[in-house]
Formats: C-alpha cells, structure tokens, sequence
C-alpha cells in the first residue's frame, strides 16, 4: 500500500511539472468546477492508479484521452480539475 501511494504521489507530481511546462494540461475557462475529490482523474469517486493512468494517457495522446479526446473514457473538465492538486 505505501509503494502504491508513493508512486501515485511521484507520478501525480511528474503529471503536474509537464503541466507547469507548457503541455497546456489544464484548459482555459471562465469558470472551473471545483475539486470533488483532489487526485481523482476519472471521477470515480476514489483516487488510484487508475487516475494516474488516465492522466499519463491524456499527456502522451491528447487526441485519444484528451477534453475533447475520441475515447470513450477520455478525461472530463471535472477530471481535469481533481487532477490537477498542485494547484488545489
């Protein structure tokens, strides 16, 4: 269980510095939702690895797993929102 949160930790924390960068990870909007659950990428009501995959997969192929991605199980702006704890 400590590996578990301690990797999801550095990932979450690897996510939110290529965010910081430039890869335009948060959208621009006039009003966000506000966070339900801090970490919980795909509002599942739980943060888990689950959330750090979808937010590698919306990083490495926004197209897919984007906003607006064609995937069924794309990131929403609530996900988005919850992703992004640095800023929570």
């Amino acid at each position: 269980m400590k590996k578990t949160k301690k990797a999801l930790s550095i990932l979450l924390s690897l996510m939110l510095v290529l965010g910081a960068v430039g890869t335009g990870f948060m959208s621009a909007s006039a009003e966000l939702p506000v966070v339900t659950i801090a970490g919980d990428a795909n509002c599942d009501g739980q943060v888990d690895m689950a959330d750090v995959v979808l937010i590698m997969q919306r990083l490495a192929n926004p197209n897919k797993y984007g906003l607006y991605g064609s995937d069924e199980s794309h990131i929403t702006e609530q996900g988005e929102v919850n992703a992004d704890v640095y800023n929570h």
